[in-house]
């Protein structure tokens, strides 16, 4: 039988971990009563109806977004010294020449690759995230920290698996992004080859390596970018809403998400930009790395370099990170173990 002086340590302990943790260390006699969850963690969560409802969230957003995705993608292929046709203008010629259809260019392979790696990806935050809050129960570490470092981490293992399949949506997006800048009258239609064509043809020229072209620049892009979008909306969460005063409304999810959004892409762009000329130069020709093709957009085309496509990014990042996490906690919140009931 443990002394009293022994219990009384053992409950100093739980009570640093409650604290170190907040509403991501709930008790079991909590979850047994049905007490509401502040902030859902892996050890709440079944992990199959967290698997389908995930899965059902991640199609829903990359369908919708696809196409700010495939005109923000052309203008930052655009090499000119020059500004390119603005959002709008691409919207319109793309349109013009291709039809809705070219909205949606490389949704497919996009899809494919980018289900199982934000699978991946919001796994191993979410894993992460309660492992870090765990190690840190006698620390300060802030929840903004605990966002940077799980969603750095997260990003970089799902890129592994993201890799092939956006370098064969690249390819597609960019297909026929020459008319684009031809003016707004001139050109034919093409006939623009699909996925399968363009997996063979990367496979056939440069096999594994061309796959997973621009592989450090993805990480490079979008891992630092994961990192400030993660670590904002943590951030702003906990400034918003003190977890004391029970479950988060709606709207500190919507506003914590487009500050995380707006700041991934202030912080990312330049960086985006190289890796899109990475993966979308040439096949079979030697191609410039990724530092390489950076440094000369940094100082041969300057801010106009650095910024192109932030337009579109923004209107899909701002907008979409928000109901990004207002989804994300809905579906967290849906996939707790034992949770039969709606949204309360």
């Amino acid at each position: 039988m443990p002394t009293q002086q022994q219990q009384q340590q053992q409950q100093a302990q739980g009570d640093r971990a409650t604290a170190g943790l907040g509403a991501c260390f709930d008790r079991a006699a909590s979850e047994m009563a049905g007490e509401s969850i502040d902030d859902v963690c892996w050890r709440h969560m079944d992990l199959r109806r967290y698997l389908v409802f995930n899965t059902v969230f991640i199609l829903a957003h990359d369908s919708v977004l696809h196409p700010f995705e495939v005109i923000k993608v052309r203008q930052q292929h655009y090499r000119g010294t020059g500004m390119p046709l603005d959002a709008w203008t691409s919207a319109r010629v793309l349109l013009k020449r291709e039809g809705v259809q070219g909205l949606f260019r490389g949704l497919m392979p996009s899809t494919v690759g980018n289900l199982p790696g934000q699978l991946i990806y919001f796994g191993v935050y979410e894993y992460l995230k309660q492992m870090l809050m765990n190690a840190d129960a006698d620390t300060t570490l802030s929840k903004g920290g605990v966002g940077v470092i799980a969603g750095f981490a997260a990003d970089t293992i799902s890129m592994v698996a993201h890799t092939p399949a956006e370098v064969v949506s690249v390819r597609m997006m960019v297909s026929t992004v020459k008319l684009d800048y031809a003016g707004a009258n001139g050109g034919a239609r093409v006939v623009v080859p699909n996925a399968r064509t363009v997996f063979r043809d990367v496979w056939r020229s440069d096999g594994i390596p061309g796959l997973y072209r621009g592989l450090i620049g993805s990480i490079a892009s979008h891992a630092p970018t994961s990192a400030a979008w993660f670590g904002t909306y943590e951030l702003t969460k906990s400034v918003l809403h003190d977890e004391r005063r029970g479950t988060p409304p709606l709207t500190t999810f919507l506003i914590s998400g487009a500050m995380a959004g707006a700041a991934s892409v202030i912080v990312s762009n330049p960086l985006d930009v190289a890796k899109t000329r990475v993966q979308s130069a040439d096949l079979g020709k030697p191609s410039a790395g990724f530092w390489t093709v950076l440094y000369r957009i940094v100082f041969r085309e300057g801010l106009p370099g650095m910024t192109k496509g932030i337009g579109p990014r923004m209107l899909m990042q701002v907008p979409g990170s928000a109901l990004t996490f207002a989804s994300y906690e809905i579906v967290k919140k849906l996939s707790i173990k034992g949770n039969s009931d709606s949204i309360q």
